[in-house]
């Protein structure tokens, strides 16, 4: 609940004051057992959240796939 409310003032946030120039907005919240992944594109009014186990293999995976410059 508190991750959706919080998501939503940001997207409010940026949508008002900050051009959106980014290619990919990406949060990682990591844990001993699973990591959250939340992904925001311009065009995306609400993040993607997936969450698996913790790998740092998959993690780099996910970064490595993701499409735009780094």
């Amino acid at each position: 609940m508190y991750r959706q409310k919080l998501n939503e003032k940001t997207i409010r946030d940026n949508k008002q004051n900050v051009p959106l120039s980014y290619e990919n907005y990406v949060a990682l919240d990591w844990s001993i057992k699973n990591m959250a992944i939340a992904r925001l594109i311009p065009k995306m009014i609400e993040p993607k959240v997936i969450d698996v186990p913790s790998d740092i293999k998959e993690l780099k995976l996910y970064l490595k796939n993701l499409n735009g410059s780094s």
